[in-house]
């Protein structure tokens, strides 16, 4: 029995086969997965890069030019190659505007050349322009320029003294035809100020940007160059929010008055512009020549929403040969014309032809305590005006001039100086459910060929003229269902 064990373990037929050995060695090998450039920083003042455009030139996609605190006199470029290229203040810590010896200072040359602007990007995309002082001069037509399909954030920088005829401090895209060019950009918390014609400018079909929390001041004289504080135009489209506008607050003999924003909504399609602070501009919001149908399917509304426009020495809002505008819990007070005026069917805008004006939506704003009228409406028809506020206007609450076919329901009006609402020439109008209490004079007054109105279910009360006033050659208006109490002249 042992030995039959033995001869078994020692039987080479039966011995355990252990796994043939392969004759080949591993061996390393490198594989390239791709090319990868890893971002640099370019600091300037250095031995390699004595001034910024040295940097900016040498830089590649993606690199940082981190700039010293001092002035530069030079202008810049950035061009094609430099996507997602950084140049910063070496100082700048998010949520700041550089001051004293902390800025870097970008001036102007005397001579500029090209687009005349002190730092223009161009072709490359996701360009980070942050903590900079751009300071132009009488020779510059931007502080900073996005063209020839740039895109840039631009961010916590100050942008002043861009003076040349014509100066805008920051300008995204061009319409002008001998400069036509795109661009986009984010435009976010910077403060700009004394520039020839507009802070911030938006301009061209195919630009767009976002611009928000932006700090504007223009000249502040009722006499000098019509300014703007931003300006979409021509195409272009904005969302415009959260921005504080003062200052730009001439007008001239020929009609043309500032404002703190401006939408030449002819192609500005899709824009907003919401929750503004605009103080002390000739008008506030400025909304002007939609001349074309709605696109079937595009946004073509431009929204004017929950902005503050006090204290301006024009309107709060208006909205000249526009239509399909959409005004909105807007808060207008102090203006020394109207709070919100719609003007249509006129050519007062150069940029209108043929004039428009209708189809506008006016709800649940509060304006309040203007010179003339809280809400006027001039030779426009087929508006929407429901649910706003009009008190302590100077003159009437609502006045339509020429307004026809539109629907005014459920608005309040307040001790107004004139009448709570005033229509001259203006048939086939709904007026209904709207409380109309102490008024100097009339609650609801029909004049001049104000014919086939329908006036019901209003609450008219304790004015000091009549309740419902309908003059002799306004005729077949009907009355039913109001409440017309308490009023000095007569119900």
């Amino acid at each position: 029995m042992l030995g039959s064990f033995f001869r078994h373990l020692l039987n080479p037929l039966k011995a355990p086969k252990l796994p043939a050995r392969s004759q080949q060695r591993p061996r390393l090998q490198f594989e390239f997965l791709e090319d990868r450039v890893v971002p640099a920083t370019l600091s300037v003042p250095s031995s390699l890069y004595p001034t910024i455009q040295s940097a900016l030139s040498a830089a590649h996609a993606g690199d940082f030019v981190t700039v010293h605190p001092g002035t530069y006199i030079e202008q810049l470029s950035i061009g094609a190659g430099k996507d997602g290229l950084v140049l910063e203040n070496s100082s700048y810590r998010s949520g700041w505007i550089a001051t004293g010896t902390n800025q870097v200072i970008v001036q102007a040359p005397a001579t500029l050349t090209g687009a005349a602007a002190v730092l223009d990007i161009s072709f490359s995309t996701f360009v980070d322009i942050e903590g900079l002082t751009i300071v132009g001069n009488d020779q510059t037509h931007a502080g900073i320029r996005v063209d020839n399909g740039g895109n840039a954030l631009i961010k916590y920088n100050t942008v002043t003294g861009v003076t040349a005829p014509d100066g805008a401090a920051i300008l995204v895209g061009r319409s002008l035809s001998s400069d036509a060019t795109t661009g986009t950009a984010t435009i976010e918390y910077n403060i700009v100020s004394d520039y020839d014609k507009a802070g911030i400018v938006v301009d061209n079909s195919g630009s767009r940007a976002d611009v928000e929390h932006n700090t504007i001041t223009g000249d502040g004289s009722p006499t000098g160059t019509v300014q703007y504080g931003i300006q979409i135009s021509y195409g272009a489209g904005a969302d415009v929010e959260n921005n504080s506008i003062s200052g730009n607050a001439s007008s001239t003999s020929d009609g043309f008055e500032s404002g703190g924003i401006l939408v030449l909504a002819t192609t500005a399609r899709g824009t907003k512009v919401d929750r503004n602070t605009l103080t002390g501009n000739f008008d506030g919001i400025f909304v002007t020549a939609d001349t074309n149908d709605p696109v079937p399917g595009a946004t073509a509304k431009i929204e004017v929403m929950y902005n503050a426009s006090v204290s301006n020495l024009g309107d709060g809002i208006m909205i000249v040969d526009a239509h399909n505008t959409v005004t909105v819990a807007n808060r207008i007070s102090g203006n020394q014309r109207d709070g919100i005026s719609v003007y249509g069917g006129h050519n007062q805008s150069p940029y209108a032809t043929p004039a428009d004006g209708d189809n506008n939506q006016i709800v649940g704003n509060y304006s309040l305590n203007n010179t003339h009228d809280g809400i006027y409406l001039w030779n426009t028809n087929n508006n929407q005006v429901f649910f706003n506020t009009c008190s302590g206007n100077s003159n009437n609450g609502v006045e339509f001039f020429q307004a026809n076919n539109t629907f005014f329901v459920s608005n309040q009006m307040y001790y107004n100086g004139v009448d709570g609402f005033y229509a001259s020439g203006s048939s086939n109008n709904i007026i209904r459910t709207n409380q109309i209490s102490y008024n100097k004079l009339d609650g609801i007054s029909l004049n001049n060929g104000s014919n086939q109105n329908q006036v019901f279910l209003n609450r008219v009360t304790t004015n000091g003229g009549h309740g419902i006033a309908i003059d002799g050659t306004s005729q077949h208006n009907a009355l039913f269902g109001n409440w017309d109490l308490g009023n000095q002249a007569g119900n």
